[in-house]
């Protein structure tokens, strides 16, 4: 194939752009929390020198060849994915079976145990819990660093910006806005099964969308160099046309009208088939609706001869045949991707990464296997073979479906008392012996180790069953390691990337002139939007959400702490060295403060036992108030004494020598 003449497809770089007014409101915008598709363009150019030039996208000819580069991009993703060795689409769809307790048992007899152990579920369920619930015990979640300013003044400005937006950054079933803190423990179970994945995009109402994202409709480059980044989905007809209405900041149509009409109906069944394993629910339609599928694409096209064309491109094809929008340059001012995709378990040089199932699911099919081994051995025990001598019976035929408890035999009249013992003989099968459950307990440390779950790796206080010296500091080290390794992966590699495009993503597309947004974040908060806007875009931050990990740390310093403080209970000696060093009142605050227990619902109120005013600890009914009779404060108290002045002998008391001291 030849490449096409550059005369008439090129322009120059030098061609006039319409300036966009940074102090508008981005216009309406498109989001991807169902359309799956980009934002708005406001007249950006493409990263290149101001010697080069830059495609013609809207040409026929361009519009073919990149129709073709997009292809090759859909079938290299597509089949690198599920033919490699570890396939993620099989180990995806695996890992959802076991989740929705989905197990083959065909090959199994009628009288075999055919039981599947929760544990899969169980682990899931628990594990996203916990992680979701230290993410809302942190509370402030994330913290902002000015890299210019060692004050860090902004820093209340930014969080500002972005509890409003995370208050209601997502959607749940029904459409009511809901918290990030909602939608973060799905995104983590969805990493369970397969990845983290969400988009941060711009909603149709300014604010910004947190949505989760389905991992299987993401696809990388299986080299890992990076060169497209491509998100599928099926979409209804009528959702198409909805596109037709959406401009950019100029006034311009997003999409391609004409484009949009000439697509047709499709049905992808791999989709499909996705959806019904991992939602549980058929995917048949009726005939009045009218899917498609479309792709979106943030890529660098390169055509067949490996010339770069553009970079960091937004491509939107539809039935992979027809581009219904651009290729247009990435639409946000922030020039990132806004789908974050991160693996739970992170692999070297592994674009897809592992999922949490994977480490225990075989295990726990193993145990699952065991378990009905078990059962079958009970049963076969139990339920011993029978041999019958059918001849001796008066009616055979009452034992040919088996023989039933309290079954009564006839035997013929003919037979002797010798032959009736010998009618009916029980042949044993097996026996269970002691060592299987020694090996099953052995399989349940090994699941739980390989699932990572226990107290003390998620965060949590041992129970009561493993409060000794060794058993907190001993108990599932190795686990509560690989805790800390995907707590600090989930923080950096997806919530840092969260926090920072919601800001970006913010301050381009805030409407401050919009009443809601006055009444939202102030006046002053408007006003500063309006006239620092591109200030603010272009100030040097740095994001870290560190919530997780600092609520991971306290629990493993409370425990370490009541690790040494039994050791130390148990010796005298050591007992009474830290009585004398240490101060034990600020002990128990140290305690309260690493177990974040609300210290104000303990302080001692006035007048109650113990309290400064009121009666000591242990005192009876009508006892005089701390500090004595007649101390200040004290309620009830009795007249003051009179000083004797003379030895008390005043008082009824014997003379004291005035010459002793």
């Amino acid at each position: 194939m030849t490449a096409p003449a550059q005369s008439p497809l090129l322009r120059s770089l030098d061609t006039p752009t319409a300036p966009a007014d940074p102090t508008q409101p981005a216009g309406q915008v498109i989001p991807l929390h169902d359309l799956g598709l980009g934002a708005d363009n406001v007249a950006r150019e493409t990263d290149a020198d101001p010697n080069s030039t830059v495609v013609d996208w809207k040409h026929p000819d361009v519009q073919k060849t990149v129709v073709r580069i997009l292809q090759g991009y859909i079938a290299e993703s597509r089949d690198d994915r599920l033919a490699g060795l570890s396939s993620r689409d099989q180990i995806w769809r695996e890992n959802a079976q076991l989740y929705w307790m989905r197990k083959d048992f065909s090959h199994k007899e009628a009288w075999q145990s055919k039981q599947q152990m929760p544990d899969v579920p169980n682990y899931t369920d628990r594990f996203s819990a916990t992680i979701g619930r230290l993410l809302r015990a942190a509370g402030d979640w994330y913290s902002v660093e000015d890299l210019i300013d060692e004050n860090n003044t902004i820093e209340d400005t930014v969080k500002k910006g972005l509890r409003v937006q995370f208050a209601q950054c997502s959607r749940n079933r029904t459409g009511q806005p809901v918290d990030f803190t909602a939608v973060f423990p799905q995104v983590i179970k969805h990493g369970c099964i397969k990845a983290c994945a969400v988009s941060v995009t711009a909603g149709e109402d300014g604010n910004v969308r947190i949505d989760p994202v389905d991992a299987y409709e993401i696809f990388l480059d299986p080299t890992g160099r990076q060169l497209y980044r491509r998100r599928r989905k099926q979409m209804e007809r009528h959702q198409l046309d909805d596109l037709k209405a959406l401009k950019d900041s100029n006034g311009n149509p997003l999409y391609d009208h004409a484009a949009i009409d000439s697509v047709q109906t499709w049905i992808d069944p791999l989709i499909e088939m996705e959806k019904r394993i991992d939602t549980g629910t058929g995917q048949d339609v009726q005939q009045t609706r009218k899917p498609c599928v479309v792709d979106e694409f943030l890529c660098t096209l390169v055509d067949i001869n490996g010339k770069k064309l553009g970079s960091n491109m937004l491509v939107v094809l539809a039935n992979e045949q027809t581009i219904i929008r651009g290729p247009e340059p990435n639409p946000y001012a922030h020039g990132k991707d806004w789908i974050v995709y991160c693996p739970l378990i992170e692999v070297p040089f592994a674009p897809y990464g592992k999922s949490y199932i994977e480490t225990f699911a075989s295990l726990c099919e193993m145990f699952d296997e065991y378990i009905n081994l078990i059962f079958d051995g009970t049963f076969v025990q139990l339920m011993n073979v029978k041999v019958i001598l059918a001849h001796l019976l008066k009616d055979p035929s009452v034992v040919q479906n088996g023989i039933t408890p309290g079954l009564t035999l006839i035997a013929a009249e003919e037979t002797t008392p010798d032959e009736v013992k010998g009618i009916l003989q029980s042949v044993p099968m097996g026996e269970m012996r002691p060592e299987i459950f020694q090996v099953l307990q052995t399989l349940e440390l090994k699941k739980r180790e390989g699932a990572s779950q226990n107290e003390l790796s998620l965060g949590q206080l041992p129970t009561a069953a493993s409060t000794t010296a060794t058993a907190v500091t001993s108990a599932g080290q190795e686990a509560s390691s690989f805790a800390d390794d995907i707590a600090s992966n989930v923080e950096q590699n997806l919530l840092d990337p969260i926090v920072e495009l919601t800001w970006m993503t913010f301050l381009q597309h805030a409407n401050p002139a919009d009443p809601k947004f006055v009444r939202a974040y102030g006046a002053d908060f408007a006003l500063m939007i309006t006239k620092q806007r591109d200030d603010l875009m272009k100030h040097q931050l740095r994001f870290k959400a560190r919530g997780i990990s600092s609520q991971i740390l306290k629990a493993k310093q409370l425990r370490q702490l009541l690790a040494i403080l039994q050791v130390i209970a148990s010796n005298p000696v050591l007992t009474q060295q830290f009585m004398e060093e240490y101060d034990v009142g600020a002990l128990v605050d140290l305690m309260l403060q690493l177990g974040e227990v609300d210290v104000t619902r303990l302080k001692r109120k006035p007048g109650t036992m113990g309290a400064p005013g009121g009666p000591p600890p242990g005192a009876p009914p009508g006892a005089p108030p701390v500090g004595g009779v007649g101390a200040p404060g004290g309620q009830g108290q009795g007249p003051v004494a009179p000083i004797a002045t003379d030895g008390g002998a005043s008082l009824g008391q014997p003379p004291v020598n005035p010459g002793v001291s």
